[in-house]
């Protein structure tokens, strides 16, 4: 039995140990070993702390407790019970009672070390709450460590009094007379000592509690209300007050017999937290402030909304009139060349799709998400979308340990498309694809190997016997060896035990393609290797990709976030929530290497000054980042959309108009019945109604509240010194603007977009609408819809029409540059149009380096077409329908027919 107890005690011992072990390895190759430390350290000094401080108030009261021995009469414990209790052995009871309730709070202080060190650590925020005039940052930073000293002193006294009191009845001390309890004279200074330290501790929890009121939820708007301030607040200064007078009673009966004012104090004492905590309040709300609530609680919703406001960032948001007007011609879109030629025409979900049917290449590769950005290409910003292509480990075609842990370690290469270019045949025009990656200038990938990214749950050893898989070339393979430095040696013995602990995988242990040089790549999904180094920071959901002087990186959003500031509305995600949020970080991490950086994007933030004192060495200025990535970083969609719901409520701040809800504005909603949704925000190249030159911003409209029609629009802008600007432009309150979903139903009501899509229906293809986006073009909005066809056979999605919607008119054409031309006449760029959108001339959709596509005849430009190039389509639309009916494809015959009358209809418009 000692041999297996030894054992037992050293295999957990070592599931302890490795963790351990393994995590200081971790952050060590990462260089962030002092972040691990200090981590450890923290937590350990806060739970040692915590639990010797917790521990020493039950021993110490026990001990004074037992303090003339344990020998009970035999009328209380009979014998042999009696006899076993030893001073020593009721000293080694003490002990342990003291260290499993020590163990226990000091978990409970361990856990939240990060508050303690932010208390040391605290920046002011330079706000005072209208309430009790103190910083910001006493409620973020010193009134948690405030309430946790104030919980943990008075669960002590509690358990301390209920021990000491057990022991006192078990040994006579105090016992029950005919009326009140009688207490032994040592036993009356103990056990009223403590209830004194309890009452006293009580009272600071009513000080405390005041202090909560800014975040009190009972008015109409969240914040101490009209009932806090003039009900609650002077209810708990009582208490407090009644609290500490009834502790001085406890003391006092230490010296005189009776417990009478004390039992009396204490009835007081609950009878008036019943009375003045809950039943005064209750009446107050109900007969003074409902009946005058607009009254009453205006200066209360004036708070409200300030510091939402500033929590939000709400005050940055500049406001601007949109004249909605209906004046847009040939002439303005001719200089809005940039935006044109950057009007998103896919949809991310259908080009997933499409990227997935048409460059997946091997049954194991996946594309899970596609990310948008923008590059500067022949010195012209283009809006791109790109996907990684990743190891599915659900897809190996043999899943062994070899495979998923060995040889298939990595994804490989990337797709790029341009958002707004189409080839003849209704796909995406690819800018880099295959494998290898060929890609157009400006956009070479020389290190396409992806270790780090979105689907790489498994761990992966390199630098073994076993050569990894790189990518599939024809009927053989090609390998390769990882050069990179962020994996963790295990070529040891010590280290290959830890690691087979660590992961639970004995396997490691047995392989014997594992040599001295071999290493384990750990955490290699984005989010949970930042998570693993700063699991303070809110990470946003969706990490995007980005290709740097021919390497791929990630860039991850972060957030500072707290749920403590006072009078801010709070909003929920997952299983908390906040009311303060910055983009204090942005993190990149290099798919290649599985480098992290972390950089400080909003200096200004308190909860980022404070960690990165907590953290030094963690963080890093904006201005270190290398100046390409720096000019990819963009306006998080996350964030926007947090603003996005609390301005449609917080741009109100007069407070009867708040209070009314007279103006309050919504997100439109995409979809019907149970499945409708607000619509997600977009990122468009455009330029604003009064800039120069195209930008890269985020954007969303604003309907108001169970109507229909828009109001605003909302744009948050990523380029230069511009980053971070928020701007909404405003429609004329007594103008009608069609909102999203009223031109959905326009566009579902056109005759003709009925009739084809039915047709298409009923030819074994599915139709799939695209997102709708509203388009500002100047004081106007123009809206473009993009329509798909699906196989029902192949499932690969084909862009077929485009619709366009200006001034109530609807036109579905094969292109843009159609739609355009037949809303408004023939457009072509002018100078100030080119000269907006860059060097260069109009974009082509010539193939880049390396590509087989045919030129995309469907382009989303306006240049004019000549005579010839009509004839040249004309000729291969013909040559495409022959096609069609020879392999029975009668749906695309059609559809090749019809586009064929529609060029000869131009072309004979061209002739003189």
């Amino acid at each position: 039995w000692g041999f297996l107890g030894g054992m037992f005690s050293l295999f957990l011992a070592a599931s302890w140990a490795s963790p351990v072990y393994i995590g200081c390895l971790w952050f060590d190759n990462l260089q962030y070993a002092p972040v691990f430390w200090r981590t450890v350290l923290g937590r350990w000094s806060a739970g040692l702390v915590g639990g010797a401080l917790f521990a020493a108030i039950i021993f110490f009261n026990l001990r004074f407790a037992v303090r003339d021995g344990f020998h009970l009469p035999p009328n209380v414990v009979p014998f042999p019970y009696n006899r076993w209790l030893r001073p020593r052995r009721v000293l080694l009871v003490i002990l342990a009672m003291s260290g499993f309730f020590g163990v226990t709070a000091g978990l409970s202080t361990a856990a939240e070390w990060l508050s303690l060190a932010a208390y040391f650590k605290q920046v002011p925020f330079g706000v005072a709450d209208p309430l009790f005039g103190k910083d910001v940052a006493f409620f973020v930073f010193s009134l948690p460590v405030w309430s946790l000293a104030q919980q943990l002193l008075s669960g002590a006294a509690v358990l301390s009094l209920l021990l000491a009191g057990a022991v006192y009845a078990l040994t006579g001390k105090v016992a029950l007379a005919e009326r009140w309890p009688m207490i032994h004279p040592r036993a009356r200074g103990h056990v009223f000592a403590l209830l004194a330290a309890f009452l006293f501790l009580k009272a600071g929890g009513y000080i405390i509690d005041m202090y909560r009121l800014v975040y009190s939820p009972r008015g109409v708007a969240f914040g101490a209300s009209y009932t806090d301030v003039h009900a609650q607040l002077p209810a708990l200064k009582a208490l407090a007050a009644l609290a500490a007078i009834v502790g001085l009673l406890a003391l006092a009966n230490i010296f005189t017999r009776g417990v009478r004012w004390v039992a009396g104090g204490a009835v007081v004492l609950v009878a008036a937290s019943l009375l003045l905590g809950s039943v005064l309040p209750a009446m107050v709300q109900k007969f003074v402030v409902e009946p005058n609530e607009i009254v009453k609680e205006s200066p209360y919703i004036k708070h409200n909304v300030a510091y939402t406001r500033m929590a939000y960032n709400l005050n940055r948001i500049a406001e601007k009139e949109f004249p909605a007007a209906a004046s847009l011609t040939a002439a303005d879109l001719a200089t809005q060349q940039g935006t044109l030629e950057n009007i998103r025409l896919w949809d991310w979900a259908v080009l997933r799709d499409s990227f997935q049917q048409l460059q997946a290449i091997r049954q194991y590769y996946n594309f899970d998400e596609v990310d948008v950005d923008r590059y500067n290409l022949d010195g012209r910003m283009r809006q791109v979308l790109l996907s990684a292509r990743e190891i599915a480990y659900r897809n190996l075609p043999e899943d062994t340990w070899i495979n998923r842990h060995l040889k298939y370690t990595h994804g490989y290469g990337i797709v790029a498309t341009p958002a707004a270019e189409i080839t003849s045949e209704g796909l995406p025009l690819l800018w880099i694809k295959d494998i290898p990656p060929a890609s157009r200038p400006g956009l070479e990938v020389t290190r396409p190997q992806i270790y780090f990214g979105e689907q790489t749950d498994q761990y992966a050893i390199v630098r073994t016997a076993e050569a990894e898989f790189d990518y599939p070339q024809g009927d053989k393979n090609q390998y390769t060896r990882y050069q990179g430095r962020s994996g963790i040696p295990i070529g040891g013995p010590l280290e290959r035990l830890a690691f087979a602990i660590y992961s639970g995988d004995y396997n490691v242990l047995f392989s014997r393609a594992i040599g001295r040089e071999s290493q384990v790549l750990l955490h290699r999904l984005v989010r949970e290797r930042i998570a693993r180094i700063a699991p303070f920071l809110l990470l946003d959901p969706d990490p995007y990709l980005v290709v740097s002087r021919g390497k791929l990186h990630w860039i991850q959003d972060a957030y500072t976030v707290t749920g403590r500031y006072p009078y801010s509305e709070p909003m929920d995600f997952g299983n908390g929530r906040f009311n303060y949020i910055r983009n204090s970080v942005k993190v990149v991490v290099d798919a290649y290497d599985g480098d992290v950086r972390f950089y400080v994007a909003d200096a200004g933030d308190p909860l980022i000054g404070v960690y990165r004192q907590v953290f030094p060495g963690l963080f890093r200025p904006l201005s270190e980042m290398d100046s390409d990535l720096r000019a990819h970083i963009r306006y998080p969609e996350f964030l926007f959309t947090v603003q996005l719901e609390q301005y449609a409520v917080y741009h109100m701040q007069d407070p009867t108009v708040f209070y009314n809800k007279e103006d309050r504005w919504t997100r439109p909603l995409q979809g019907e019945g149970a499945g409708a949704r607000p619509r997600e925000p977009y990122y468009v190249i455009m330029q604003l109604p009064d800039g120069k030159q195209p930008e890269f911003l985020l954007i969303s409209p604003f309907t108001p509240n169970k109507k229909k029609n828009m109001v605003a629009w909302l744009a948050a802008r990523s380029d230069g010194d511009h980053y971070g600007d928020l701007i909404v432009y405003k429609f004329p309150k007594q103008k009608l603007v069609y909102g999203p979903e009223q031109v959905e139903a326009l566009i579902t009501q056109k005759d003709e977009v009925v009739a084809k899509t039915n047709l298409w229906s009923q030819q074994k293809t599915e139709v799939k609408w695209g997102n709708l986006q509203a388009i500002p073009i100047r004081d106007a909005l123009l809206y473009v819809q993009p329509l798909y066809l699906r196989s029902t056979s192949t499932g690969l999605p084909e862009l077929r029409r485009v619709i366009v919607v200006y001034n109530n008119r609807v036109v579905m054409e094969e292109n843009l540059e159609r739609a355009l031309n037949a809303i408004f006449g023939p457009v072509t760029p002018s100078a100030e149009g080119m000269a907006a959108a860059g060097p260069g001339g109009p974009p082509v959709t010539e193939p880049a380096a390396g590509q087989t596509e045919s030129p995309a005849g469907t382009t989303n430009t306006v240049p004019a077409r000549d005579t010839r190039g009509l004839i040249r389509e004309a000729n291969r639309l013909y040559e495409e329908a022959q096609a069609a009916m020879k392999r029975g494809d009668w749906a695309a015959y059609g559809d090749r027919i019809s586009r064929l009358g529609e060029a000869l209809r131009r072309l004979s418009g061209s002739q003189p």
